[in-house]
């Protein structure tokens, strides 16, 4: 279930996420069928790229960190994208 993967990578960065007064958004999506993938190898993927966004929002005003998961239209892959406002890399 990819949903709850992200679901529990989210939860997992929560806390860094308030202290740093970084604002979440993650609506987890309810339309995602069953998948086949590698649980721990894809939330350790995941957690790395969510973790990456949280430090480069670090110190940052109106720090936001988005995160969704959707199944492209053609039904073939899907996708876990994790999108910030940080600075960018030069």
């Amino acid at each position: 279930d990819l949903a709850s993967l992200v679901d529990d990578v989210v939860e997992t960065v929560r806390q860094r996420a308030d202290e740093s007064a970084v604002a979440i958004h993650w609506d987890r999506p309810t339309d995602l069928p069953r998948l086949v993938f590698d649980p721990e190898g894809l939330a350790r993927a995941v957690l790395n790229v969510v973790t990456n966004a949280l430090d480069a929002l670090e110190d940052r005003a109106g720090a936001k960190l988005g995160v969704q998961a959707l199944l492209e239209p053609d039904g073939h892959w899907a996708k876990i994208i994790v999108i910030d406002n940080g600075p960018g890399i030069a």
